[in-house]
């Protein structure tokens, strides 16, 4: 009995299956991840990709340039560590939030998926997203912007620690300065001190024992005495 003989497809048939497959599997899962927002929020996520109308002509008479899209804007990197950026962050974590997008969203969906889903808006500029059917376009806006207000909270706490700690070094380099402009207003001041401590030392009753000493032991005027005679004059 002969074998079978199987016709293989040609690589464009096949490569033209595949697209089809692939796009009657990312409008079955946009319709239903489309059911689940809200009324207002495939609005919302719309309102990401516009504005889509050229700005007027320059004065000059030169060609008017397209306005950039919001979503260009809100996925730029943050930035320094300043408190514009950080309010700035802070703007768009709450716009996100406003989206009101479930959290188990896409709870049926691999990671994986969701993952090539944000990076696909990633770097797809917005004229093609706005190509793509509804249910996908909303599938690929939710996917990104859901992903994106985590990594927000993430960069918001970055953002807010390096701030904390830019301010406190500063404000340590402020008193550092102060407490070193204070100390060169005197000359000779570390040795002055030092031959006081050792004067109380040599003459230690009446005011000494009164004053000085309950403040700064003997033992410890005798300490400075000892590193002043070592070290030398300042």
């Amino acid at each position: 009995m002969p074998c079978p003989r199987y016709r293989t497809a040609a690589p464009e048939r096949l490569d033209r299956l595949i697209r089809s497959a692939v796009h009657r599997e990312d409008t079955r899962v946009g319709t239903e991840i489309l059911h689940r927002l809200s009324a207002t929020t495939p609005g919302q996520l719309q309102a990401f990709l516009g504005p889509t109308a050229p700005r007027a002509s320059a004065p000059d008479g030169s060609a008017p340039a397209l306005e950039r899209a919001l979503l260009q804007e809100l996925r730029a990197a943050p930035g320094r560590a300043t408190l514009d950026n950080l309010f700035q962050e802070m703007a768009q974590l709450e716009r996100i939030q406003a989206l009101h997008l479930p959290a188990t969203l896409f709870d049926d969906l691999a990671p994986s998926i969701l993952q090539a889903y944000r990076q696909r808006v990633a770097v797809e500029a917005p004229d093609e997203l706005r190509r793509h059917g509804v249910p996908l376009q909303m599938t690929l806006l939710a996917a990104f912007w859901l992903l994106r207000g985590r990594e927000l909270t993430a960069i918001l706490v970055d953002l807010l620690l390096e701030l904390i700690h830019r301010l406190g070094a500063k404000a340590e380099r402020k008193v550092e300065k102060a407490l070193v402009d204070d100390l060169t207003r005197v000359p000779g001041k570390t040795g002055r001190l030092y031959r006081l401590a050792e004067a109380r030392l040599d003459h230690p009753p009446g005011v000494v024992h009164e004053v000085i000493f309950p403040g700064v032991s003997a033992a410890t005027l005798r300490d400075l005495v000892t590193a002043w005679k070592a070290t030398g004059p300042c």
